[in-house]
């Protein structure tokens, strides 16, 4: 008797618990008639996640024709109401039905935001600040190190680079700004090895820019750019280019866009001469995760419009290797090249710098 109870009860507990779970499974029917069966993951911008299949498909707002949830699930309304709920399909659009007995019904393109039922809170909407939500939109990277440079130089120096970018949905902002300085010691005659370290050689090396997208992947920038290497007789290098630029890709993992603009570039040299002339700018910017890797690319072409063959080559390629936490370790190399250079100088520089770096933010 014991023994053919205990099976039949183990079956009984195992058919609730499977009839639970179908009757916990949410339908989900669009426009064409298609019905879903699977489990709402979220709504952002008129857009619903539903997970089907194993996958999670993407559907405008406004293909909803129908919904039902037999378990409550979070929502956010369009006038901002927080309230977890039931949902069935009535001939106004969506009935909510709270615990408490509260009741709304509503269209679905009034559903703002969706999530679990016991975190409300995380469906409210988020405030976009400067500064927040920093690790959010913020992702920064310092490097601390040391290169070495040939070209105009054959020096090895000290190095710091620090790389600032802070993406939303609708716009980018970032900055980077980059320091190398060499020094070597100052000889006496017939005394190679007398005298003090002094500083030789600088560069140093400013860039803003920000991005406005006006379409999916259509974006307008602005941007700057100021250098200074008094070994290759540039007191001031500046930069200022506005454009369009089109997103190729914007994942977690790769991030890859390029744009096209003019503006002016204007040189003052340490004779004290100077110069301005109207310029082009083509330039692309790649980021991409390589398991432990972080790579990231930046290159930007600038000819002269009054002069093509006079122009400036500037890429900047890096690898971080993250380590524990923020800390890692970062191989760079920049490549500077100037087509038509001031006499005496090279055309070419070429840095290879090693350094720690700490990274922090999204």
């Amino acid at each position: 008797m014991r023994s053919v109870a205990l099976p039949a009860l183990l079956a009984g507990l195992l058919l609730s618990v499977a009839a639970s779970g179908a009757a916990a499974q949410q339908t989900l029917t669009l426009a064409n008639g298609d019905q879903l069966t699977g489990e709402l993951v979220g709504i952002d911008g008129g857009t619903w996640v539903f997970k089907y299949g194993g996958a999670q498909v993407k559907i405008p707002a406004a293909d909803v024709t129908a919904f039902i949830a037999p378990e409550p699930v979070g929502f956010r309304l369009a006038d901002g109401t927080l309230m977890a709920a039931t949902v069935t399909t009535v001939a106004g659009g969506l009935r909510l039905q709270a615990a408490d007995g509260t009741a709304r019904t509503v269209p679905a393109m009034d559903l703002a935001a969706a999530g679990p039922p016991d975190a409300l809170d995380a469906l409210r909407p988020i405030e976009v600040k400067l500064l927040s939500p920093f690790f959010k939109f913020w992702h920064i990277t310092t490097s601390l190190g040391v290169s070495m440079r040939n070209g105009n130089t054959n020096l090895r120096g000290g190095t710091f680079y620090l790389d600032m970018v802070r993406a939303t949905d609708v716009d980018r902002l970032s900055l980077i700004l980059k320091a190398t300085q060499n020094y070597d010691r100052v000889t006496t005659s017939g005394a190679p090895d007398s005298g003090q370290i002094v500083q030789i050689a600088g560069n140093y090396l400013a860039g803003l820019r920000y991005d406005i997208y006006v379409g999916p992947r259509l974006f307008a920038f602005g941007s700057t750019r100021q250098s200074r290497d008094r070994f290759k007789d540039i007191d001031l290098r500046s930069f200022y280019n506005a454009g369009l630029g089109y997103q190729f890709l914007a994942t977690d993992k790769v991030d890859f866009r390029s744009s096209l603009g003019a503006g002016m570039r204007y040189e003052k040299f340490t004779t004290d001469s100077t110069s301005t002339v109207p310029v082009g700018s083509l330039d692309g910017a790649l980021r991409a995760v390589l398991g432990p890797f972080d790579y990231d690319l930046r290159s930007v072409y600038s000819p002269s419009f009054e002069q093509f063959s006079d122009y400036q080559l500037l890429t900047i390629t890096g690898l971080t290797a993250k380590v524990i936490a923020g800390l890692g370790f970062r191989i760079q190399l920049t490549w500077e090249y100037d087509n038509e250079p001031a006499p005496g100088t090279a055309k070419s520089d070429t840095e290879l710098s090693t350094a720690l770096t700490y990274t922090l933010g999204s």
